[in-house]
């Protein structure tokens, strides 16, 4: 078996997290010890424009350009990194798809991650394919790629010949998946304690903590977004008001007109909703389960599932799914 090559392109304004998991997980597979030398597999990075690329962050990084002319004989896997905003990952598919007929020929898996999955849209190449990118583009992918088939949970997801990736640390779970194909497990698996990451998340059991729902009202928009970025440790409701430049009766009141129910109802409301899908999706203990909703006491967190529920936490985990 021979060692896997990548050829990694990163898009202007790449974001360095999905970038440094991957390559350091690679890393780690590469070489004996903490050697990394690439050995065992081999990766190269590269960018589609002429330009000095900068990360989101402002950080320079000194890559070379990918010729139109590059061979894909020797590559495994071509893997996009996107950048800041789905708008320029899809201007990049106008230097992207003159590649596509190579990388096709050389037989050679096409990897997307986060927002450079419209960059592969944008080329046509994911009509009617399973798909799958970080939850805050979502909702724009499903509106101007209609014929894509969207998952909205999982760390990441492949349909034939080309694998699509939420991003974030996902991207080390999904250098490790790619990583087995070409060599043995524990190899593929090789320095994930050193990453921290104990034990690999299941990716048919991620949920999005942050799909809050889209509304026009501006004020009531940016509550919600406090609401789901404080998912684990819940924001008092008056503060929230205070933020978004409201009253707390006025923003019960928008609250009431587009959800039948004050803020504070609906933001319990919410929680619970995510403590039922932890019931059903998850192993996890109800007690574990009332502290990431950021309940003090899981009693309290029994006391209001079965007010909503009409049955205990438990009496919900033990129901057929539906």
């Amino acid at each position: 078996m021979t060692a896997p090559h990548f050829d990694l392109i990163l898009f202007p304004e790449v974001t360095l997290l999905p970038y440094a998991g991957f390559t350091d997980k690679l890393r780690f597979s590469s070489d004996e010890d903490d050697r990394s030398r690439q050995r065992y597999c081999s990766w190269r990075s590269y960018q589609l424009t002429q330009y000095p690329l900068q990360a989101s962050s402002g950080l320079g990084i000194d890559v070379a350009p990918l010729s139109e002319e590059h061979d894909f004989r020797n590559t495994d896997f071509v893997v996009l990194f996107g950048g800041r905003t789905a708008q320029s990952a899809i201007e990049q598919a106008a230097l992207f798809r003159p590649l596509l007929k190579q990388i096709y020929r050389a037989n050679t898996h096409i990897v997307a991650i986060d927002n450079a999955v419209f960059c592969l849209a944008e080329c046509g190449l994911l009509d009617h394919k399973a798909v799958t990118l970080h939850w805050r583009h979502q909702q724009q992918l499903k509106e101007r790629y209609p014929a894509v088939k969207l998952q909205e949970k999982g760390l990441f997801v492949t349909d034939g010949r080309i694998t699509t990736s939420v991003g974030g640390t996902a991207t080390i779970e999904l250098a490790q998946a790619l990583l087995a194909k070409k060599m043995n497990a524990q190899r593929a698996a090789k320095g994930l304690a050193d990453m921290m990451v104990t034990e690999s998340r299941n990716p048919l059991t991620f949920m999005p903590w942050n799909n809050a729902p889209a509304v026009s009202d501006a004020y009531v928009h940016r509550a919600l977004v406090l609401m789901f970025d404080h998912m684990s440790r819940p924001i008092n409701i008056t503060d929230i008001s205070a933020q978004v430049g409201l009253s707390r009766r006025q923003l019960d009141r928008k609250f009431l007109s587009l959800f039948d129910q004050p803020a504070a109802a609906y933001w319990q409301s919410v929680r619970l909703e995510q403590g039922a899908w932890l019931l059903t999706h998850s192993t996890q203990t109800i007690e574990h389960i009332a502290a990431q909703l950021g309940y003090q006491h899981d009693g309290n967190f029994r006391q209001q599932f079965r007010r909503q529920f009409g049955c205990t936490p438990t009496e919900y985990r033990r129901q057929p799914e539906l």
